[in-house]
């Protein structure tokens, strides 16, 4: 198992136990560590505790077994020249290192006296680091020793540093780690201590590698991104110094720290694959996905690879950095899977804040996200939106920024609405619900359960507060000033709607004077209301309006070859495909058209539209409830087995009952769906959960279904 010590790539123990000497150790990890797995019978190793020292002669093979070049850590959990440690098992510690020159090992002692001792007897390899501990000035004798022992390399472990140490010589040192002491006893540590040794080693030449600061209170940068868990180079209380990382590790092959220029500034690349870099200020922006999800997409890519293209812009310096795509990324890292396509972004964007509000438009434009969640992610820019404005504000229009939008003045409902692709009126729908509701509307609204609609009209109703008499009536009429545009036909009022320059079509001042709505509503006044519409311009559909309608079907894989399958849906005009099976993969050769993969690229081929809808794929909670059923019946789907009752039953509470239909309905009509397929595994509807999701559609909102 790979090490989490930062300077090493795994831990190599032949021994264990040890004996606390100075007060370096009073908070040793390795004793709690030990304490953990004392009582684990799955680390027996460790049943003596951390009190007793135990050689163990069946450790002494895991570098012979290791086969990949490796840096190891011998004895984190004990010290080789421990005082009851024999000289016979440190030769044949010595011995192993000897047979494995493509590994390097560093071994770490506070025993210098025995290091002395034994130096000479010992064959000293160049694949061996030697280093003693030096966290107080009373153990800077510890220095001479290992400067005076035969190893070719040399090493200080500063870890924990626990007070100024006054006039440290390196000389005939190579490296040092310095770090700050963890845990919830953790003493203190001071950066003018940390600032002189970096400055001694820069005097002595000597390379450093600074661990940790041990507490977020050592750390004088409170802003750390490191002190995060979830960054990929998190040490405990974080690890830059002044903003910087500064970390030389010889011992460590292909071990780098690297920046990256763009617009100026440097940026640290926390990740590195395929000669793709990851920079945290960008993989953090957005959200970041939840476990279970994460977990699920990892299966989806090892069964079926990675679909859509990871994207990256390219820097002057012909560095590659990724702005979509970080958790396909990660997940392709873990998997150890190096065959997935990218694509290069050429858009021209001037700043860091540019590159974030791109990725926010980008990820709203996903189908599979409710309006709750396109503006969850619009809002999430709002800080940087508002920057962004300033700054051009400044500039005065001199440099056209690559979200024109934002240039001119700052209209922060305007600018959101765009990144989400929603109108003006939800955006400050919104807004209101995350002002005034209370927690459970703002859950069930993020979670699905609510639409905007439904969850601000809630909120207005119960919890908005409500202005007094004076202010109402003063706020109550719009003015003439929110009049846009004096139009003179419908058909231009409709073309202004659609290209989202008004929000309201009024026939006269009257009207105006009356309507009781946001005061910055911007109007379009239509001087002949009476004259006919322009049939050549067309409003953008909705799902409830009567000259609009969407049909739907459903569509079940098995006992269908590849071409039935598709013929069934050219032939009956389908335009949009519904996916609500929970795995996107299914079992047997002949079926092979319906995974993921290659089911996407044959849609795009015919030019039909693709959703994952997963909040509609029965959960493996509830699926087991039918498998169960099945098992005990001795019967299955392929064979055309009926629903059981508590399969339905669980299945309409918790998923059904749950789902957005109206956000649904209305992305698939701003898409332009007219003929929409729900598919699922199981050859017949009635066997399967996509019947109930027609079932809804035609019960609840009258539209027409047929099971293909």
């Amino acid at each position: 198992m790979a090490s989490k010590i930062e300077w090493c790539d795994d831990s190599w123990n032949p021994t264990t136990g040890c004996t606390k000497v100075t007060k370096e150790c009073a908070n040793c990890y390795a004793g709690t560590e030990t304490h953990k797995k004392q009582f684990n019978k799955k680390t027996p190793k460790y049943q003596q505790g951390f009190d007793v020292f135990v050689e163990h002669e069946d450790a002494l093979g895991k570098p012979l077994e290791t086969k990949p070049p490796t840096t190891f850590f011998v004895n984190s959990m004990s010290d080789l020249f421990h005082k009851d440690a024999t000289l016979d098992f440190i030769k044949k510690v010595f011995n192993v290192m000897h047979k494995t020159p493509h590994h390097t090992f560093q071994v770490l002692t506070k025993r210098h006296e025995n290091l002395t001792k034994y130096a000479d007897q010992l064959k000293w390899t160049d694949n061996i680091w030697m280093g003693v501990s030096v966290g107080i000035n009373s153990s800077k004798v510890r220095i001479e020793h290992l400067v005076n022992c035969p190893a070719k390399h040399k090493f200080l472990s500063i870890e924990p540093l626990l007070e100024r140490l006054d006039d440290l010589d390196l000389t005939g040192i190579d490296l040092v780690y310095l770090g700050g002491e963890s845990g919830s006893n953790g003493r203190p540590m001071q950066k003018e201590w940390v600032d002189e040794i970096i400055e001694t080693c820069k005097k002595q030449n000597v390379k450093f590698f600074f661990k940790q600061w041990g507490r977020p209170e050592n750390n004088p940068d409170p802003n750390d991104p490191t002190i995060n868990k979830l960054h990929p180079l998190h040490s405990k209380g974080g690890c830059l110094i002044n903003g910087h990382m500064l970390r030389v590790n010889p011992c460590m092959k292909n071990f780098e720290v690297k920046y990256l220029k763009l617009f100026g500034d440097e940026y640290l690349v926390v990740e590195n694959f395929n000669d793709l870099n990851v920079i945290w200020e960008l993989s953090s922006y957005l959200p970041i996905v939840e476990k279970e999800i994460f977990k699920e997409l990892k299966r989806d890519i090892r069964s079926n690879g990675v679909l859509d293209p990871i994207l990256y812009i390219e820097t002057p310096d012909k560095e590659k950095i990724v702005i979509e795509g970080h958790t396909r990324l990660k997940a392709c890292i873990e998997l150890n899977k190096a065959d997935f396509p990218t694509k290069k972004i050429n858009e021209k964007f001037t700043s860091l804040d540019e590159i974030k509000l791109w990725m926010a438009m980008h990820q709203a434009q996903r189908r599979n996200l409710t309006t709750a969640q396109k503006l969850q992610l619009a809002f999430h820019s709002k800080p940087t939106i508002e920057k962004l404005a300033r700054e051009n504000q400044k500039q005065g229009g001199r440099e056209k920024s690559a979200f024109a939008f934002i240039n001119e003045k700052i209209d922060t409902y305007e600018s959101l609405s765009k990144i989400a692709g929603v109108g003006r009126k939800t955006t400050w729908c919104y807004s209101e619900i995350m002002a005034n509701a209370p927690v459970n509307i703002k859950k069930q609204l993020n979670n699905g359960e609510l639409s905007v609609k439904k969850a601000y009209s809630i909120v207005a109703q119960k919890y908005k507060p409500q202005k007094n008499k004076k202010e109402q009536s003063k706020n109550d009429h719009l003015e003439k000033k929110n009049i846009k545009f004096w139009l003179n036909t419908a058909g231009e009022a409709i073309e202004k709607l659609q290209k989202n320059e008004i929000d309201l079509i009024v026939k006269d001042l009257k009207t105006v004077e009356h309507i009781k709505i946001n005061r910055k509503l911007r109007i379009g006044l239509v001087q002949n209301i009476n004259e006919a519409f322009d049939p050549g311009i067309k409003s953008s559909p909705t799902h409830d309006e009567k000259s609009y309608t969407m049909e739907f079907f459903t569509i079940g894989v098995y006992n269908s070859t590849e071409d039935e399958f598709f013929k069934k849906l050219t032939k009956n005009g389908v335009d949009t495909l519904c996916d609500i099976r929970r795995r996107r993969g299914i079992r047997g050769s002949k079926y092979t058209f319906a995974n993921s993969t290659k089911l996407q690229q044959k849609l795009h081929e015919l030019k039909i539209n693709y959703y994952h809808i997963l909040e509609l794929a029965p959960t493996d909670e509830i699926r087991n409830l039918q498998k169960k059923i099945d098992r005990e019946k001795g019967q299955s789907a392929r064979q055309g087995r009926e629903l059981d009752k508590t399969f339905i039953d669980e299945y309409k509470k918790q998923m059904l009952d749950k789902f957005d239909f109206e956000t649904f309905l209305e992305n698939l009509a701003q898409d332009g769906a007219i003929r929409i397929v729900f598919l699922c595994v199981e050859e017949s509807s009635k066997t399967c959960h996509r019947s109930f999701v027609t079932d809804r559609l035609k019960d609840k909102y009258n539209y027409k279904v047929r099971h293909l």
